[in-house]
């Protein structure tokens, strides 16, 4: 498996439901053990326990050319006994029942992984070379 959008995610992006560049977008941080299920739709549809943490605000968004890019991701002081091996950027609506999952990211867009969470602070890059997270 690799980085990709959610499919339900691109569907909303088409029909004007979803916008990179509204609201609140934030990033769960997941451990090797979580299995992605590509049908699931919402925050919700992650059990809390399999969540290592949720990123700040994702700030600086832009959408040139079709790229969803944005500043680096903010993981502030984590510290887990589980190792990061996924992230999946979702809309943040206040409610965990209408938090839209967008994009999953693994290698090789995440890099390294996993990696062991020893109380710093952790940041997820966009990668520059290709223009952001994804395109659509």
């Amino acid at each position: 498996m690799s980085s990709q959008c959610f499919p339900l995610a691109r569907q909303k992006f088409l029909r004007g439901q979803l916008d990179w560049l509204a609201g609140t977008l934030r990033c769960v941080l997941l451990p090797e053990s979580f299995v992605v299920d590509f049908e699931a739709e919402f925050l919700s549809d992650i059990a809390a326990g399999s969540r290592i943490a949720i990123s700040q605000a994702i700030t600086g968004r832009t959408a040139d050319l079709g790229y969803a890019f944005s500043d680096a991701i903010l993981f502030p002081q984590l510290v887990d006994n589980r190792r990061a091996d996924k992230a999946i950027i979702y809309k943040d609506t206040g409610n965990e029942a209408t938090s839209a999952l967008i994009f999953l990211m693994e290698e090789p867009n995440l890099i390294p992984v996993p990696f062991a969470l020893q109380g710093f602070d952790y940041y997820i890059y966009p990668n520059a070379a290709e223009g952001g997270f994804f395109r659509l």
